[in-house]
């Protein structure tokens, strides 16, 4: 199997999927095993190499390949759609998206600060201020969903139990460098540890 595999651009709206697309002519390939191709893509597209996360926004393109009269077989054309994915990934310059989550908390004015803090302290990035009737204030920030673990306690904690928040996805982001270098370790090492055991 010969194909490339290229990034689907943010401005497309299939960048939060992966797409197979099918480029072969002629009879090289039987187009009995075409749908194997592209189950084998998708096969390994469910635990992304990196990080055992799913693969998103990448397009998996198949130009060419040959059959074997003996050889050749669904399972033959699975592993090999999957092996020259496995062998292109790396050289893609992967990234591992994390999900963003927009938090709006809502605490008495004299805690304000206390908010703030609690959302920086979380890499949260705060995109608005507003003063609500009452003599309260409702803060509006962007925060990384794996920061926000525990952070109900927190919240309640700063603000003598009166502060209160929601939270809804926003977007994928890019993560930083050294994070996604920690979260690629421990997938090996927990690959490593399965090996170890079996």
């Amino acid at each position: 199997v010969i194909g490339y595999i290229e990034p689907i651009p943010e401005e497309d709206d299939k960048y939060m999927t992966n797409e197979f697309v099918n480029d072969l002519t002629g009879n090289d390939v039987p187009p009995n095993f075409h749908a194997s191709i592209q189950k084998g893509f998708q096969e390994v597209s469910v635990n992304g190499q990196l990080s055992g996360h799913r693969l998103l926004g990448c397009r998996y393109v198949v130009t060419d390949g040959a059959a074997h009269e003996v050889d050749s077989s669904d399972i033959a054309f699975r592993l090999a759609a999957a092996g020259g994915f496995q062998q292109a990934f790396p050289k893609a310059q992967p990234i591992i998206l994390e999900p963003i989550m927009k938090v709006e908390i809502t605490v008495p004015s004299e805690f304000q600060a206390a908010g703030l803090q609690s959302l920086t302290h979380r890499r949260g990035s705060i995109t608005n201020t507003m003063p609500i009737p009452g003599d309260a204030v409702t803060v509006e920030a962007l925060v990384p969903l794996k920061d926000m673990f525990g952070y109900s306690n927190d919240l309640r904690s700063a603000t003598q139990g009166q502060g209160e928040f929601v939270m809804s996805f926003e977007e994928y982001q890019p993560m930083t460098s050294d994070q996604q270098e920690v979260l690629v370790q421990k997938y090996k090492d927990k690959l490593a540890g399965r090996e170890v055991e079996q």
